[in-house]
């Protein structure tokens, strides 16, 4: 199964024709776009029998070596300041992967005791960061969460989460009393985590939502987040208060979204049985609207998306034979951005600070991590 998924998408054929597959076989494969997203050296190692970590707490170091391009896919990105980001994704062996951004350079740091993967990095200073993904193997993986403190990342004990089984595909962090993380439980219902300053709480998601994976989670201004996923389209507000499905424009497909203003947030993905199209949805304030996307040979799919502003947003993914994709938006219209050199593979996830300050992680074509920078004029790799 997994070496048809892969054969697909260099063929480019359709990489949605496959059913929706419960949580239980392979954690990752559901269908070809959640196969890509693990990586391909990644999921390899995701079919091999893992151990469940032992210990609650994982030790990490940087790492004297230089981190990106090495085996497996990077799938998650936070940029904190022009220098501090943070990338995590797993390596070829399976292994729980994070990278760390000092403004010159990135290095690998170092998570001892783990196997399993990371989808999702968040941060909001140098000592506050969280790390969401999975550990062990399907249908007995656990929640994986690591907290940064400003000098080793630990692990959350699965008994402090509300729920032990299953996945976190994203974390969002608004301060170090503020934070939510999306994903699945083992029992193939959706999963919603905030974080009180205290400890992470199971939050209560409305009955007609609660099947499904959530793959983004996105907080806005004021006390509103917005949280996506699929079957699609599924689409949850946070008012203050409690969560709540909101109807939009339909897309097979959810995977990233971002909300710059309480009137602006959009949401990224795809649709299509037959041939893939990429999705843009836009919230004005009342209600989800679709958006024009450029056309782009092969098909394309989009996978993260984020805003500085209402004017200012990047969305990523990939397009055709496994080429890098990434869009812009200038205000008035999505539009294609060239990258410089010669790239080939996937992006997965973006995250910005400025409109000079930008990093878009993901895989390569033969499965090694890539990371792109936008230096305010030109994407390009970065190491």
């Amino acid at each position: 199964m997994l070496r048809s998924l892969a054969l697909a998408f260099r063929r480019q054929e359709n990489p949605l024709d496959v059913p929706f597959r419960p949580y239980g076989e392979d954690m990752k494969v559901r269908h070809g776009v959640r196969l890509v997203r693990a990586g391909v050296a990644a999921v390899a190692a995701a079919v091999v029998a893992v151990g469940v970590g032992s210990g609650d707490v994982a030790r990490s170091a940087v790492g004297a070596a230089p981190a990106s391009g090495g085996t497996g896919a990077l799938a998650g990105v936070a940029v904190v300041s022009p220098r501090l980001a943070w990338a995590v994704g797993s390596t070829g062996s399976g292994h729980p992967l994070i990278e760390r951004w000092d403004g010159l350079s990135w290095r690998r740091v170092r998570v001892g005791g783990l196997r399993g993967q990371l989808f999702g990095v968040s941060a909001v200073s140098p000592r506050v960061g969280w790390a969401v993904g999975y550990t062990g193997q399907a249908p007995n993986s656990e929640l994986l969460v690591l907290r940064w403190k400003g000098s080793t990342w630990t692990r959350v004990p699965g008994s402090r989460l509300g729920a032990q089984r299953g996945m976190l595909e994203s974390v969002s962090a608004v301060s170090a009393t503020d934070a939510w993380a999306v994903g699945l439980t083992g029992r193939n219902k959706t999963l919603i985590l905030h974080w009180n300053g205290i400890r992470w709480r199971r939050m209560l998601i409305p009955r007609a939502a609660r099947t499904g994976l959530l793959t983004d989670v996105a907080p806005g201004p004021g006390k509103y987040a917005w949280a996506v996923g699929y079957p699609g389209p599924l689409i949850l507000r946070w008012n203050g208060a409690a969560w709540a499905q909101v109807r939009s424009p339909y897309a097979d497909f959810l995977y990233g979204v971002t909300s710059p203003a309480a009137r602006c947030a959009w949401a990224v993905g795809v649709t299509g049985v037959y041939a893939a199209h990429p999705v843009i949805l836009h919230w004005n304030g009342t209600a989800w609207a679709r958006q024009t996307a450029p056309r782009l040979p092969g098909g394309a799919i989009l996978f993260g998306v984020t805003a500085i502003s209402p004017r200012t947003a990047w969305a990523v993914g990939f397009y055709g034979n496994q080429r890098p994709l990434i869009l812009a938006w200038n205000g008035r219209a999505w539009n294609r951005v060239s990258i410089s050199g010669k790239v080939s593979g996937m992006l997965f996830r973006v995250s910005a600070t400025s409109p000079r300050n930008a990093f878009a992680v993901g895989t390569t074509v033969n499965g090694r991590q890539e990371i792109l920078r936008w230096n305010g004029t030109t994407w390009r790799r970065d190491h």
